[in-house]
Parts: structure tokens; sequence; C-alpha cells
């Protein structure tokens, strides 16, 4: 296979000093692997409940990097990370590899998966058929970048891969433990499986036992990824006991999912402590050969490790003693499994300490390294550290033999931008979100903020720059879905509190969450029905006759409505005595701040309208912000069944917003029949949607039209509670 590079390399490696290119060399040379022993052998796994212990020179050597380490406590993390971006002299490789190759889905899970690909083999192309399974997965880099190494390295069977990770369109998913980037898995959804609650947690002992049942009707599984991490950048010191119990439940999983004679590869971190050093041996017990691999394209000064078991013996008789051995971790969350010390080998703890001596010492001197030229770095430094950065790319494509793949090889097809308006495209219109990826402040700033009041806590949020529009419009190109009946609809657990949702981005969630406990807004309708009819009015330009339904009448005063000169008059839209008159609006909706105690209702409400509205008539519904996807789907199939529909936000800065249906299309008959077989369907289920997410996702105008009024929607509310809090302080 011989693809032209677009780029020609710069070939500055062979123009380096010997002092720099051993640098590189040393980058790309961090795997070490345990030297086994005849006699290491797997201890009975029946719980006996064995007391904490901590190995001396383990415990010393995590109080020392646990010293370096605080040497960052007073340094502004954003200007640290991008001075420790400089530094890295792998710095400039997944550039380089965008711009020569153009991977799909090029992130540093992807560089790092590569490496681990072409060092040790993980993958026999005389199979026929490749099973793989990668855990704690997302966004799906580790998939992409194994199609890519599978293409380059011409496999001719057939792979069949499969996915779990935290889901990105539950919203009670937390953001501070989810990736919420979802360009890969939109399209690959079928790929992908988020548990029977379909919150994709697989420390949850439901979701650990569908997945192995899942993973079962695949057939012989070869390989076993889990790439799983937990964010600790406010307790650093303590990252490995924070991310164990999810490190375990991804090797217990691993080891059951996995065939005899397939491999697993694991993310790590430090292993200083008896957990860590338990689960190591029960790898070094099961697998033939246990490798710990830093790839070059793994920051120097983290800890982070790759654990690559080659060579799975299987389980045999123990089978079923290693199930029983792992529901504990799934059933009760059990952090702290850990062999007695005397169970050890002393050569493996020779072995595992040896490893752990070289790892560290690795990244203290990184971490040094990184301290002696901070804030400032020499020009010469620069010049020097540009050329290095610039040789080590060119090393990792050489070394690896990085090379173009067609197009049509690649997992989902390249999918132009779409024009909307006057030539300009979707992004220009609708910018995409950027999401805070470094915390701001020192650690020492931080760790004052833990335990912090709400009040306090709301200090640090600041207004919003926000200019008012007269409303958001959309216009479905759909007409009444022919295949509707074919919708696969998701169930799962219920939410109880929206902390992500793929229609807003999570930090306006998570400010609004923190103001709503703080101070809830009053609901003010009045004012909103009366925006909202004055831009239906401009729309259609004849006089209405409103139906209101008692609902909202519970918000309004009909006389202030009827004054308003393009209304003809007012009345009950239950009791439907609306005669022969045209150009009626129904306004309808449930007048609540909280979404998540209302979706039947609303549901219920939109059935009743779609058996009684006439062709031509209109509507106007009142409902707060619609981060969830039910809210989203109820919204989509409105505009299916309406000729244009807008979002008016409140006047009065509360969450609340109405959307405006204008003229109704004559058969909508298969959306009511699918409404009404949702509301029943929900009496026996927790239905989380009520239109397949994907629909959702894939009519991007859609999308952006219900993303930029929910943002600008939750700006206005932010900026009013900001206001009102500091009022009330004076």
């Amino acid at each position: 296979m011989d693809f032209v590079r677009k780029r020609k390399l710069s070939g500055t490696e062979n123009q380096l000093d010997p002092s720099s290119k051993q640098k590189i060399k040393v980058l790309f040379d961090k795997k070490f692997k345990y030297e086994k022993s005849d006699n290491w052998q797997l201890p009975s796994l029946i719980h006996k409940g064995c007391k904490q212990w901590a190995h001396p020179l383990l415990q010393r050597m995590k109080e020392k990097l646990n010293s370096v380490k605080d040497k960052l406590s007073d340094k502004e993390i954003y200007s640290w990370h991008e001075h420790t971006k400089f530094m890295n002299i792998a710095g400039n490789v997944i550039s380089t590899v965008k711009q020569v190759i153009h991977p799909e889905l090029c992130t540093q899970a992807w560089c790092k998966f590569y490496e681990i690909l072409s060092v040790y083999p993980l993958i026999n192309y005389e199979l026929e058929t490749l099973n793989t399974v990668h855990l704690c997965e997302a966004p799906g880099a580790f998939v992409t970048s194994l199609n890519h190494y599978l293409v380059t390295n011409e496999y001719q069977g057939t792979w069949t891969w499969l996915g779990s990770t935290l889901n990105p369109y539950y919203e009670g998913n937390p953001l501070g433990k989810m990736i919420d980037d979802d360009r890969f898995i939109k399209g690959s959804v079928d790929y992908w499986y988020f548990g029977e609650d379909n919150t994709g947690n697989l420390m949850d002992i439901s979701n650990y036992e569908g997945l192995l049942t899942v993973a079962s009707t695949m057939g012989n599984i070869q390989l076993v990824t889990g790439d799983g991490s937990i964010d600790c950048q406010d307790d650093p010191g303590e990252q490995e006991q924070i991310v164990s119990l999810l490190h375990y439940c991804e090797a217990l999983a691993g080891i059951l999912i996995l065939s005899p004679g397939g491999n697993l590869v694991l993310k790590k971190f430090t292993m200083f402590d008896s957990e860590t050093v338990s689960l190591m041996y029960i790898l070094c017990c099961l697998f033939e050969e246990v490798n710990v691999f830093k790839p070059a394209t793994s920051k120097s000064g983290n800890s982070e490790v790759y654990v690559i078991c080659l060579n799975f013996h299987g389980l045999g008789e123990r089978m079923n003693e290693f199930r029983q051995f792992c529901k504990p971790f799934f059933e009760d969350g059990r952090p702290d499994f850990r062999f007695p010390e005397n169970c050890l080998p002393p050569e493996f703890m020779s072995e595992h300490i040896r490893i752990c001596t070289q790892f560290t010492d690795l990244q203290m001197e990184t971490i040094d390294c990184n301290l002696n030229h901070y804030p400032c770095v020499s020009e010469h430094y620069i010049q020097w550290m540009e050329s290095v950065k610039d040789a080590c790319a060119d090393f990792f494509l050489n070394t690896y033999n990085l090379q173009s793949i067609p197009g049509q090889r690649k997992m989902l097809p390249y999918k132009k931008k779409k024009k909307t308006g006057k030539g300009w495209s979707q992004d220009k219109l609708f910018p995409a979100v950027v999401v805070e990826k470094y915390r701001k402040g020192t650690f020492n700033d931080r760790q004052k903020l833990v335990g912090a009041s709400l009040q306090e806590q709301i200090k640090l949020i600041d207004p919003y720059k926000v200019e008012k529009p007269k409303a958001f419009c959309f216009q479905s190109g759909l007409e009444p879905v022919t295949e509707i009946e074919s919708w696969t609809l998701s169930h799962g657990r219920p939410v109880m509190e929206v902390q992500s949702s793929c229609f807003c981005a999570g930090k306006l969630v998570q400010q609004i969450n923190l103001l709503q406990r703080y101070h809830r807004s009053d609901v003010e309708i009045m004012d909103l029905v009366v925006e909202a009819l004055s831009v239906l009015y401009s729309e259609i330009h004849v006089p209405l006759t409103l139906a209101i339904s008692d609902t909202v009448q519970k918000h309004v005063t009909l006389q202030n409505i009827q004054d308003v000169v393009f209304v003809n008059k007012c009345i009950s839209v239950h009791s439907l005595d609306v005669g022969h008159d045209e150009n009626v609006c129904h306004v309808m909706g449930v007048c609540s701040p909280n979404e998540l105690g209302s979706q039947i209702f609303l549901l219920e409400e939109v059935i009743f309208l779609l058996q009684n509205i006439k062709a031509g008539s209109s509507s106007v519904w009142i409902f707060p912000a619609c981060l969830l996807r039910w809210t989203a789907g109820v919204v989509f199939l409105l505009s299916v069944c309406f000729q244009k529909v807008l979002l008016v936000p409140s006047p009065s800065s509360s969450l609340n917003q109405a959307l405006v249906c204008a003229r109704y299309k004559e058969d909508t008959s298969s959306i009511l029949s699918h409404m009404e077989k949702v509301v029943e369907r929900s009496k026996q289920d927790t239905l989380l949607e009520i239109v397949p997410i994907q629909i959702l996702l894939n009519d991007e105008e859609f999308t952006y039209f219900l993303r930029n009024s929910n943002e600008y929607l939750i700006k206005c509310f932010i900026n009013e509670s900001l206001q009102r809090i500091q009022r009330e302080r004076k």
C-alpha cells in the first residue's frame, strides 16, 4: 500500500546533536516488562478481608513524587498547561500526523494507541475474524486508530468491534466524569453499548452483566482495551485511589470478555498502593506476558502508563470463582481489594518496584525540567526545542510507518459542511461552543473552594454578553415521517437532575443548576404569551382567535390578551368551542421551570392538540429550556407538523420560552399514533426519548436551532439571577 504523503518530512533528526537524539530515543523507549517466574500463581480469590498494607519503598516513592507535584501548587493552571505543552518534546506529533496523513478522529489517544499497536503484537493477521471490545472508549479514537492500523497493514479478515462508555446523550451523566464529544459516536451508534440503564456506567452490576452478554454474542474476543479515567486535577496526589475502582472494573470485565490467547490494554497511573499491586499480580498470573508502556505521545510529566497484557491463559475451572470475585466491585463499589502481602512472591514485588521506580524517576525528571524553565524560556532554548519537536514528529511518522488510507476505508464517510442562507456555513451561523479545557487559578486557589458555600461559588460566575433576537426560527424540510414505525426508543434509568445536554454547553448547565439551588426564578408567563403572539402575527398577518388551555390561563389575564389588536377573542382550549373561526391559535404548555417533572403532561397536551386542531391553525407552547432529548423530540415532531416553528425567549429572563408553531399541516396521523404509543409504553417502562437521538442530531439545522435558543435563554437567566443576587446583598 503506497500512499503519497502531502508534506515532505523535515529531516531535522539527522541535524540534531547526539544528546538531543538520545532524548528522543528515551522518549520512545519507555517500555518495561515483568520478568515472570514459574512460581507466580493466582491465590484464592475468595474474599477473606485483608487489612490495608503499604510497601515502604512504594510509599516513599509516592511521597517523593507528591512532594515534587506540590511544587506546582502555586502555579496558575492555564499558564502552566501552556508551558508544559511547549515543553513537550512530542508536542508536534499530533498536528504533523493530521497534516500528513489526515486520520479519522486524530487525537492524542489516537496517536497513543497507534504507538501501542506498532510496538506490541496485539493483532493476529492470520485470523479470518477479529473481534475487539473497547471500554471507556469515548470519543472513539482507539477504534479509529485501530481501523487505520488494520488498513495500513492490509488485514484481510473481518473486523467487528463493540464500544462501551458513559453515554453522552444521558442527561444525568455529570460532565466531570464523561467525555461528551460524540462526533464519532453519533455516526456509529449501533456499535456502542450503553448498558441496561442507558447511562453507560460500567461500574453498575446490571450494565456489567449486560456487557458480558452482548460481548458473548460476538464470538471469540481477541482484544479488549480500557482507556478510562476520572478528572483528578483537584486532588492529583490521590489520583491512584480516585480511579482505583474504575480500573479494577475495566480489568475484571476485560478478563471475563477475553477469549484464551487474547490481549488486554489498560490505562493506569501510579501503582504504589496495595490495591493496584494486587491487580497487577492478577494480570501477571493470567497472561503470558505483562508490559508497562508509556507512549511518546503521552505527556512525560503525568503519571499515565498503559499495561499491555499478551496471550491470556483463560480462567478454565476458576471461571465461577472469578465471577464471584468480580461481583462486589460492581455490586457494592468495593474499591479496596488486596491480597495479603505474604501472598505476593518477592520476585514479583522486586519487578513491580523496579518498574515503578523507573517511571517515577522519569516523571519527576520531566517536572523538574519544566520547573527549571518556568516561567521564562530563553530564546536559544526555544529554538532548540522547536527543532527537537520537529525531529520527534518525523521520527514518529517514520518509526511507525504512518500512511494515509483511502477515504472509503475510513469508518465514517466524509461529510461536507452544510450551507445555509447567503452562502454561510453552519459553523459561522451557529459557532460551536468551546468547552473550557482547563480550570483557572492555582491548585491552592481551587483547594480553597472545596466545600465552599453556594454564595462563594456563585461569585465566580461571570455575566454573559448577549444580544436579544426577535426569535429563533426553524423550518423543517420533512414531510410527515414515514419510517416512524421502525423507530427504536432508548429506555433506562430516570434522569433525576439534568447535568449535561447535547443541546446546550455543559458549563451553562452547571451554572443554572447552581443558581436554581440558590434562587429559583418566578414563573412569569403573561409577557411571554404576548411576545409569542406578536411573533406569530408577524408570520401570518391576520387576527387570531385564541384557544387557551386551563394551565396557561392560571398565569395570564385574558382581558390583557384581548387588548392586543390582532386578537379577536379568547376561549378555553378544552371546550373546543371554536366554531368555524379561522386562524385559531391554541395556547398551551406546562408553565413550569421543571422540565423533568412535566414530560408526560407535555406529551399528552400535544396529543390533545393534534387530535383536535384544524389545518391552517397555529399553536403557542410555553415550556422551559429544552435540555432533555425528550423535550427536544416534542419540538422536533411539532416542527414536522407545522409549516414553521420559532422559539421565543421569555422577556423576563426566566427559564420559560414559547414555541410558536405556524400553520398546521393536514396529515400528521402517523405522528399522533406514535405519540399515543409512547404514552402507553411510558406507563410500563422509563423511556428517555420520543424521537431517537440520532435522528435529532443528524438534523444539524434543528440541533443548532435548539442549542442556540437554549443557550441564549440560559445566559439571560444567569445574568438576571446574578443581578438579583447582587441587589439582595445590598
